[in-house]
């Protein structure tokens, strides 16, 4: 070997090969090589990766190497990237010279070659820029160089399945496809993995899956996806009775609560609190507490009596430590409005406009205004829908301990009053 300078990348290599491999536990690790400047020993590297159809991100702006493949990439390539060439060794050499002017001639052949397998027209797909100047965000340039490769093998597997398939093939096929959304919907990566979604949207049991991980996570655009296709939502939820409805909602608050990230569910916990609802009526009282008074119970409809509401409003608002409002007594005029609501029930049995409303609701509630946006143009009413939203928010200002946290909640509820009055002046 040399002493202080690069041997190879042979044990590196063999390293993330074993890292890669599919051990059947239900983990699965993607490696991608970042490039940062990089001297021409980083194109060992990149043979290696080359070999092992890994993806490679090239940091335009940072020098040297990174700078030079990058440019011999968009040379090769047109603006789309999707038709490429092969680079001539006079670009190459013109390139090398550019950005390493003192190397040798015999540095200079060697480079030369290594860099015409790397940009060989076949590996182009494995080759991603990030251009300092132009790009804002690296791990969703990261996240489709790993995306695009992945693809590509999935779609290899399947054109060999299409030529000499079986029953085994197919299923393998369906895995790697499963794998592929699972991470698009893990990165929030929503255009790689639409062709897939379409394909498959026969598979209900997917999709449940799919439509339950994207209300998590919190990943509007796939729930925007799931509302334009004209899927079943009384379906996704599964909502075969009222029970499991209401369980389905309880867990939505609490399973997207687990999944936020620190900042966010500080902000969650500190303004509406913790969602470890051991029933639905408690949603009753955060509803009636953040909206008003007018709101009546909506998710325990059998106990929306004028009598509960009364008890409800004494809870949030007049005194909860001696629970005064346990010994209201039903009057006679209460009594004669509650008969009327009996002999004209009204509506009680679970449509799609409830699950709608309810997951506006919870949108709003866990502080999630791109949800909220993409839900309110489901919703029955806009107008009412969008002006709770702004009074939510308002409250949420009003509890906010923070000035950031207020200037926050002011533009959400001030957006919301906004969009509520376009749609008036229509």
């Amino acid at each position: 070997g040399k002493l202080y300078d690069y041997l190879n990348d042979s044990q590196c290599h063999r390293f993330v090969i074993e890292a890669c491999k599919d051990t059947g536990d239900g983990h699965i690790y993607y490696a991608v090589t970042i490039i940062v400047e990089g001297s021409l020993g980083s194109l060992g590297v990149l043979e290696n990766d080359i070999e092992g159809k890994r993806p490679i991100v090239l940091i335009q702006g940072s020098g040297r190497v990174a700078d030079l493949l990058s440019v011999l990439v968009e040379q090769t390539s047109n603006p789309n990237r999707n038709q490429y060439w092969n680079s001539s060794k006079g670009e190459i050499v013109e390139a090398l010279n550019q950005y390493f002017p003192s190397l040798s001639d015999s540095y200079t052949s060697t480079a030369t070659n290594q860099i015409q397998k790397i940009l060989n027209k076949e590996n182009h797909h494995l080759l991603h820029i990030f251009s300092m100047n132009r790009d804002q965000n690296v791990a969703e340039t990261i996240f489709k160089a790993i995306f695009t490769v992945t693809n590509k093998k999935t779609e290899l597997k399947s054109n060999k399945k299409n030529e000499n398939g079986t029953l085994e093939q197919e299923k393998q096929c369906r895995k790697d496809e499963d794998k592929l959304v699972d991470l698009a919907l893990e990165w929030n990566y929503f255009d790689g993995v639409l062709p897939i979604l379409q394909e498959r949207q026969k598979d209900i049991k997917r999709t449940k899956q799919l439509f339950r991980k994207s209300l998590e996570k919190n990943h509007s655009t796939f729930i925007e996806y799931f509302l334009i296709s004209g899927f079943d939502l009384l379906t996704l939820v599964e909502n075969s009775d009222v029970p499991s409805y209401q369980k389905f909602i309880l867990e939505l608050y609490h399973e997207s609560y687990k999944k936020m990230n620190k900042g966010h569910k500080n902000r969650v916990k500190t303004l509406f609190g913790r969602p470890n609802f051991r029933s639905i009526q408690e949603l009753d009282y955060k509803s009636n507490k953040f909206v008003g008074s007018f709101f009546g119970s909506i998710y325990s409809v059998k106990e929306d009596s004028f009598l509960n509401r009364i008890k409800i409003d004494l809870h949030n608002r007049v005194c909860t430590c001696c629970g005064s409002h346990e010994y209201i007594k039903e009057d006679h005029e209460l009594n004669v409005i509650q008969n009327i609501r009996n002999v004209y029930p009204t509506e009680n049995q679970y449509t799609k406009h409830h699950i709608l409303r309810d997951l506006f609701l919870w949108s709003i509630f866990m502080d999630m205004p791109e949800m909220t946006k993409v839900l309110l143009f489901h919703v029955r009413s806009r107008i009412c829908a969008a002006l709770i939203a702004s009074a939510i928010f308002k409250k949420y200002l009003y509890f906010s301990p923070t000035v950031d946290m207020r200037d926050k909640f002011q533009i959400q509820a001030l957006e919301f009053e906004t969009y509520a009055g376009m749609l008036i002046d229509q």
